[in-house]
């Protein structure tokens, strides 16, 4: 048996463009998840944040999240470094 992806499980590498709500503004960056969180680095902010599934789900299909383009060439290698650093408590 073949086990599918969720369609609106966030994509590595692929920024989403938030168009609602608190992060209004931001572009968040999917870079792991957790069992009960999607865990982006928000760009221009490069603070991490921590989604509930069920409200990233909720958001893209109510695109208030909408997927944009891919990141340009090594751009998703620097934010993930950022998003560990941050996450490890050197900046918040």
């Amino acid at each position: 048996m073949m086990i599918f992806k969720d369609k609106n499980e966030p994509k590595k590498g692929i920024p989403y463009a938030v168009q609602g709500g608190i992060y209004v503004g931001e572009m968040l960056v999917y870079i792991e998840k957790t069992k009960i969180d999607y865990c982006f680095i928000s760009v221009p902010k490069n603070i991490v944040r921590n989604i509930p599934k069920d409200k990233f789900i909720f958001a893209v299909n109510e695109k208030i999240v909408e997927e944009v383009d891919r990141l340009p060439d090594g751009i998703y290698t620097i934010l993930k470094a950022q998003y560990f650093y941050n996450k490890k408590g050197k900046l918040k």
